[in-house]
């Protein structure tokens, strides 16, 4: 049997169609199944987030939760303080204080209202103690953006926290500690100027009666070097402490810088004199004027002359250049001395640091001078550098200055000698002494004494007011330490019973800017520490009766 064209064509058309059904299955198929495999990598993918994720919440101190609109947990995870299921279904109410929970809902409050997230921290009462914790919340939206919740992240600092403020303590109790430190060196500088001040002006006064025996000048001149030497490691003691809390207060005027360098020699001469040393200095002609506090530019000349004294053998060369190089002074002091390593020369501004000692030079000191130097000089806006060549070849300082235009010529620093200071009136001056220490008062009087001034003693400050009002001296030197009472309050009863007809000089181991500040405020005319130069004593008490 035969089939017609008509029944071959529908064949062919059935056969095309189920052929295409089967290939769109199978497609379909293949489709379906890649799906399925991508769910699946999906879903292990999130099952492994999700591990990974609660073995991070794990090892970290870390509450994770979610409320809704109510505020009550919905979802949570915390593994330290308390399980889920101690959470979810309750509210802040249930969870805390009501204190705590009070501020915990007004912030989730402001969540909802603002739409805003948050940060705070707070100090939390659990069960098992206090807890710092660090808390962020933010508000959870839904597909059509309204507000339907708020996530909270909770992070535990309370060992952070609890460091910190251990720290805070110990900051608190070192700087109390730098507090008496600093009080202790105040007192400690005070009694030691106490034995020094009579000493050296013991030898002053017995130098300047003279002696025809070269054994005993000599003997005078040990005696007022080796306690100078003294007064100056005391003096460098507190300057270090004050420059280390930024106390020192600069005093700055012009000053010119080749006759303050010359000064600097002279007072630096008895060391270089017992060194055996020869100096060689080239100081420019014309003016060369700095901006500085003309005191602690000395202080800072002299430190290095004394440094270079102490690193250079016996008869050794030191030489002392000053010039000027646009707007800087610029002063080198050069040795022949031991000189330097490299890694020496890092450290020879440290505190404390002494290069020399395992070379065996000649003094040791207490390592403050370069230091004060390099302090001083940044105070200044200068600046102070090392170099030396290696050991043995000596070593160079550099000083650098702010230098200031001056068509001035320099100053001349004349050396006057102890008779130059007495002025001719002084013989009908009465001086009295407010003092209790017996060796100041006795160095003191028999110093003024030889200068032609009457003087009178009083040993306490009720005795010293009694004195003043009944015998009216025209000076009053007052020690501020008294047994009675405070100097400070000696002068203000002195001021208040005599006004300005009497002058008053401060005259005490204390040497701090508050000390002084507090003996101005008081009514003093001039504050003098008691290690001072005698000659600068006599000078004080000339320049308030002149």
């Amino acid at each position: 049997m035969f089939e017609t064209r008509d029944q071959v064509r529908q064949r062919t058309l059935l056969v095309a169609a189920i052929t295409l059904a089967l290939a769109l299955a199978l497609v379909g198929i293949g489709a379906l199944a890649r799906e399925v495999r991508r769910r699946r990598r999906a879903e292990e993918a999130l099952r492994t987030s999700e591990r990974r994720f609660r073995l991070a919440l794990r090892n970290a101190p870390v509450t994770v939760a979610v409320q809704d609109r109510g505020l009550k947990y919905v979802w949570a995870y915390n593994q330290r303080t308390a399980r889920p299921e101690e959470i979810i279904g309750h509210t802040d109410r249930d969870l805390f204080r009501p204190e705590e929970a009070a501020r915990i809902e007004a912030l989730k409050g402001r969540v909802l209202e603002e739409d805003v997230e948050i940060h705070d921290q707070m100090w939390l009462d659990r069960p098992g103690g206090r807890i710092f914790l660090d808390i962020y919340y933010e508000p959870i939206h839904d597909e059509a953006g309204r507000t339907t919740g708020i996530g909270v992240a909770t992070l535990d600092l309370t060992a952070v926290k609890l460091a910190e403020d251990a720290i805070l303590r110990i900051q608190s109790d070192l700087r109390e500690t730098d507090k008496r430190r600093l009080e202790f060196l105040a007192v400690l500088a005070h009694e030691l100027r106490n034995p020094i001040a009579p000493i050296r002006t013991a030898a002053h006064i017995l130098k300047a009666r003279g002696s025809e025996d070269p054994n005993l000048r000599s003997l005078y001149d040990l005696i007022e070097r080796q306690s100078s030497q003294m007064a100056r490691l005391v003096d460098d003691l507190l300057d270090a402490s004050r420059l280390k809390r930024g106390k020192i207060e600069l005093r700055r005027e012009r000053v010119d810088f080749p006759s303050l360098v010359a000064h600097a020699v002279e007072v630096c001469r008895p060391l270089i004199e017992e060194c055996g040393h020869r100096v060689a200095w080239d100081l420019p002609k014309q003016a060369l004027e700095v901006d500085g506090d003309p005191v602690r530019v000395e202080q800072m000349v002299c430190n290095l002359l004394t440094n270079a004294c102490k690193q250079t053998p016996p008869g050794g060369e030191i030489r002392i250049a000053a010039e000027r190089m646009d707007d800087t002074a610029i002063l080198r002091v050069r040795d022949n001395g031991i000189g330097m390593t490299p890694e020496q020369m890092k450290h020879v501004f440290d505190m404390f640091y002494q290069a020399g000692h395992a070379l065996g030079h000649r003094e040791g000191g207490l390592g403050l001078g370069l230091t004060l130097v390099k302090s001083l000089a940044e105070l200044h806006g200068g600046s102070i550098a090392a170099d030396s060549e290696g050991l043995g070849q000596g070593s160079e300082f550099t000083l650098c200055l702010p230098a200031l235009d001056s068509a001035h010529d320099p100053l001349q620093v004349p050396e006057a000698d102890h008779d130059s200071i007495l002025p001719p009136s002084v013989k009908s001056k009465h001086v009295m002494v407010i003092e209790d220490n017996p060796s100041v008062v006795v160095s003191v009087k028999m110093l003024l004494n030889a200068f032609g001034y009457r003087v009178s003693v009083a040993a306490t400050g009720a005795a010293g007011i009694r004195q003043a009002v009944e015998l009216q001296p025209d000076l009053a030197l007052v020690d501020l330490g008294l047994p009675d009472q405070s100097g400070l309050e000696v002068a203000a009863r002195i001021r208040a019973e005599l006004g300005r007809g009497i002058h008053l000089i401060a005259l005490t181991g204390f040497s701090r800017e508050s000390d002084i500040a507090a003996a101005m405020d008081a009514g003093f005319d001039q504050y003098l520490v008691k290690s001072a130069d005698p000659k600068e004593l006599v000078e004080a008490v000339n320049a308030c009766l002149s």
